[in-house]
């Protein structure tokens, strides 16, 4: 799937109902959660957020101590997402500022940001290596980077949780709770299999020791990598 195309995706299909299906699975909220967890800002901080879709990271970082005090700059291939992600910012009381990007081909200067966050993203990419070599790139000597990888077993992980989620709310007589988890699972199989289908997995799914590889040959040495333990992509933070 080329990138206009992934783009035009996005706008049409996939952002329109994102806020009321992927968003709201228990398992990714546990990953955004988890992965924002890892991320420390201070006053005038310039974050950038890879792939930040309809702003829920950014609302996400605004909440962490010093978060109202950083300046945020969002890329998205989805020019859809990221009026939304601006937005749902404004509302809060934040300008941030958004534009339209590759995240292969990030037109920012060398060492400009102090912190990079990026999550759910490298599902949809080629190559993520590349990637992954653009936020390094962008991000300053002793800035810190917050990346979430695909293993291969984030499906498996988040149907678990959906299912066990949605029979604990009939269990305790929440059926309309329990119908919208519902729906909103299926709702975000359909809109999310067309993008997990335009890329080969081979290329995009990793193992902890693959990671460490990739590490390796962009000179990170300080660094950490966990496997979340509900959706079971890891997340991988560290200092450049």
């Amino acid at each position: 799937m080329s990138s206009r195309f992934q783009a035009g995706y996005f706008d049409r299909v996939y952002t329109p109902v994102y806020d009321l299906t992927v968003a709201q699975l228990p398992a990714y909220q546990h990953l955004q959660s988890n992965g924002l967890a890892r991320v420390s800002v201070f006053f005038g901080c310039e974050v950038l957020v890879v792939g930040s879709g309809t702003g829920n990271e950014l609302l996400g970082l605004l909440q962490r101590p010093g978060g109202p005090f950083v300046s945020l700059t969002a890329v998205d291939l989805s020019r859809r997402s990221l009026v939304r992600a601006s937005r749902k910012a404004r509302r809060q009381g934040k300008a941030v500022e958004v534009l339209q990007m590759n995240v292969q081909r990030l037109a920012f200067v060398d060492g400009w940001f102090d912190r990079v966050l990026c999550l759910h993203t490298m599902d949809f990419l080629a190559d993520p290596a590349v990637a992954t070599r653009e936020m390094l790139r962008v991000l300053r000597k002793g800035g810190e980077f917050v990346i979430s990888y695909p293993s291969g077993d984030g499906i498996g992980g988040v149907a678990a949780v959906a299912v066990r989620s949605v029979l604990e709310k009939l269990r305790r007589g929440k059926l309309t709770g329990a119908l919208k988890e519902a729906l909103a699972s299926v709702g975000a199989a359909v809109a999310y299999a067309p993008l997990a289908l335009s890329v080969k997995p081979q290329e995009v799914i990793y193992s902890r020791q693959e990671l460490e590889r990739l590490m390796a040959s962009l000179e990170i040495s300080d660094y950490g990598i966990e496997e979340d333990g509900v959706y079971r992509d890891f997340i991988v933070w560290g200092r450049r």
